[in-house]
């Protein structure tokens, strides 16, 4: 995902889509715990099996943020201007 990183060792679904949100970017990768992308393209490659994304989120460990080498991605349309 073209928009760089943030991380952040509390890092959970909700903080990294309203990052990529406030940012202006619809969509959200989590990988390896606490690492957050933004992008407003959808990731180029293809989908992976589910059980590559297996890493708890730092902030929550009841929710997955990715894997190694795997992000889980989220599309949030939000308000964006065209």
């Amino acid at each position: 995902m073209p928009y760089g990183q943030m991380i952040n060792e509390s890092m959970t679904i909700e903080r990294c889509v309203g990052i990529c949100d406030e940012a202006g970017f619809p969509w959200a990768g989590l990988q390896y715990v606490s690492e957050c992308y933004c992008s407003k393209r959808e990731p180029l490659y293809g989908k992976i099996p589910e059980e590559k994304c297996n890493k708890p989120c730092g902030g929550d460990s009841s929710e997955i943020c990715g894997g190694a080498y795997a992000l889980s991605t989220y599309y949030h349309a939000g308000n964006f201007a065209a």
